[in-house]
């Protein structure tokens, strides 16, 4: 993988070197995708494109992670609100280097009306509930491969944080209208 800082992700490690995967796995909330890729400019088109098969009005929660030390349990802060989609993606877009790179938070959309939800993670890695056929089809014709691999975190790495991290959060949770919902923290 690339030198810290060049490749503009919330994680990375010099011994990590998988090429963009995707693969499906049972769990015990359902089935879900998982993917990931290096490159930022490839992991910014998956995301806008998932984002854009959501409906107009979608649930978004933001886990906000702090923790003293590495070998604890990150405490998280959530926000949550009901937002247009459209507002969303201008949000997204005017705020990607935290969105992106920011690897202290996790970014989820749910539709409404069922259990289809993507999580993306403090890792940069696409966690994507009760997936359709169009989620499979989006990471394939992007060249994400269909197979296992471990996650990065299986290997020793670093997590990004950008400079100034809590007034860009603070930014894209007041341009989105999110709510806190509750804090581990309080």
């Amino acid at each position: 993988m690339r030198e810290p800082g060049e490749n503009q992700i919330k994680a990375w490690s010099r011994e990590y070197e998988e090429t963009p995967f995707f693969f499906e796995q049972n769990v015990k909330a359902g089935h879900r995708l998982i993917a990931w890729a290096e490159d930022s400019t490839l992991t910014k088109r998956a995301f806008y494109r998932i984002l854009e098969s959501f409906p107009q009005t979608i649930e978004v929660l933001l886990k906000i992670g702090f923790s003293d030390n590495a070998d604890t349990k990150p405490l998280w802060s959530r926000y949550h609100g009901l937002v247009d989609k459209w507002r969303v993606t201008q949000v997204i877009q005017e705020n990607e280097i935290y969105v992106f790179s920011d690897g202290a938070h996790q970014l989820c959309f749910k539709e409404p009306q069922s259990d289809h939800y993507l999580a993306f993670d403090e890792y940069g890695i696409f966690f994507l509930y009760a997936p359709t056929a169009e989620d499979d089809e989006i990471f394939r014709s992007l060249g994400f491969e269909s197979r296992y691999a471990e996650p990065i975190y299986s290997k020793p790495h670093f997590q990004h944080m950008p400079p100034e991290p809590e007034k860009l959060e603070m930014k894209f949770v007041s341009q989105l209208g999110l709510i806190k919902a509750n804090s581990d923290l309080d």
